[in-house]
């Protein structure tokens, strides 16, 4: 069985995403309002976590699929 790809963002990737600065990004996590994963000393974020914080500030509703 071939392991399944996962992709996660940089902070430098999101910044560009959200057009904003690396310590809006890294204050956007600390406060738990965009989902991260720690690896070692790296922060990363899933796609997922971006598009729902996106999806946040603009109003729309959030819904996540049952796998």
């Amino acid at each position: 069985m071939a392991p399944t790809e996962i992709r996660l963002y940089t902070v430098d990737e999101v910044c560009k995403l959200f057009q904003c600065g690396r310590s809006t990004v890294y204050k956007l996590m600390d406060s738990g309002e965009l989902q991260s994963v720690k690896i070692g000393a790296l922060r990363r974020i899933p796609p997922e976590a971006a598009r729902a914080y996106l999806a946040r500030q603009l109003g729309e509703v959030v819904t996540t699929d049952a796998a």
